[in-house]
């Protein structure tokens, strides 16, 4: 049953991150929002450029984190691409820094049972 668990948290986690890269890469004008506009004003590229490189890091990880694949590795990446990402969830709705703070304990939970 417990493996059962970290199964169902690496697929829905992974799974997450594909989708989400895939539509940055896809619609990334539908993403804007999220970027307050400090960080708009000291980025060298266009916001649906930095947006689409955002969505490429989300496709990757998502892949390596679904594939099972250096687990302990993928975790933590995953943790730090999440808690990198909060602040800015935070800054447009709390309600998506608690889905994002949500599935960053899933992960640390992934991890404490593979380490």
């Amino acid at each position: 049953m417990q493996e059962l668990s970290l199964q169902l948290i690496r697929i829905s986690v992974g799974l997450t991150m594909v989708l989400f890269g895939i539509h940055q890469i896809w619609k990334p004008k539908e993403w804007v929002h999220y970027i307050p506009k400090w960080v708009e004003k000291i980025d060298p590229l266009e916001t649906t450029t930095t947006l689409r490189i955002h969505g490429v890091g989300n496709l990757v990880l998502g892949v390596l984190f679904l594939s099972g694949l250096w687990t302990i590795i993928s975790s933590w990446l995953t943790i730090a691409w999440w808690l990198s990402i909060l602040p800015f969830a935070l800054y447009h709705d709390w309600r998506i820094a608690l889905r994002d703070s949500i599935i960053v304990v899933s992960v640390v939970a992934f991890l404490a049972h593979k380490v």
